[in-house]
This record gives structure tokens, C-alpha cells and sequence, in this order.
């Protein structure tokens, strides 16, 4: 996983943000020390590879519409989407990684049945 550092990417008020398994940073000093946020991403960055990359951002943004119709609100919308709760809920896993089966994020769909 490459972790770039710019001034651009990404938004203002996050700290990362990994688009097709590169992670962009505005502060990576601050990023680098965090871990917790590395695995995060790392989990994006295999969800990416099994989605095959270009599938991976019409997921994401396929849950973040349904959950934005569902929820009426853009904070709820982020957290309810299946991609980013599988990568919350075992971030402070350390191994988690390693031994994470492949698309373990469709676990989190059932909840959008709710």
C-alpha cells in the first residue's frame, strides 16, 4: 500500500482517503503514526483487489446512495456503508488482515435490510 502526501486529497477535515489502493494523506507524519487508520485503509485497499479495482468506487457509492435514501443524512450514510463498517469494526484487529476472508464485507449488508 503506497501512501502519498499532498495538499490536495484528500477533503479538508479527513485525514486519508485510498483510491485504488494508493492512500492520499495531507499530514503523513500524523497518518504514519496511526496504525489503528493504516489497517483501515489496508482493509480498502483489499477490497479494491477483490472488487478489481474498478468496481470497488460503484460499490462503495451504490451503499452510500442506499444508505443515504435510507438514513436522510451524509454522516450515517458514510458510516452504514457495509465497505466502511467492515474496516471500522476490525481496525483495531492487528491481524485482522491477514486472516480476513474475501469480500467479509457483504456481512454488513444484511443490516441495510433492516
Amino acid at each position: 500500500m503506497r501512501i502519498v502526501e499532498n495538499c490536495l486529497i484528500p477533503f479538508k477535515g479527513y485525514l486519508a482517503i485510498n483510491l485504488f489502493g494508493v492512500v492520499f494523506t495531507r499530514n503523513k507524519e500524523k497518518f504514519l503514526l496511526n496504525q489503528k487508520k493504516l489497517r483501515h485503509e489496508y482493509t480498502h485497499t483489499l477490497q479494491y483487489k477483490e472488487l478489481w479495482y474498478v468496481g470497488f468506487l460503484p460499490v462503495y457509492f451504490w451503499y452510500w446512495l442506499r444508505c443515504l435514501i435510507k438514513y436522510r443524512n451524509l454522516n450515517k450514510a458514510y458510516n452504514m456503508n457495509p465497505l466502511e463498517q467492515e474496516a471500522y469494526d476490525n481496525e483495531g484487529i492487528e491481524e485482522y488482515n491477514k486472516h480476513r476472508e474475501k469480500f467479509a464485507w457483504r456481512a454488513y449488508v444484511k443490516i441495510l435490510k433492516d
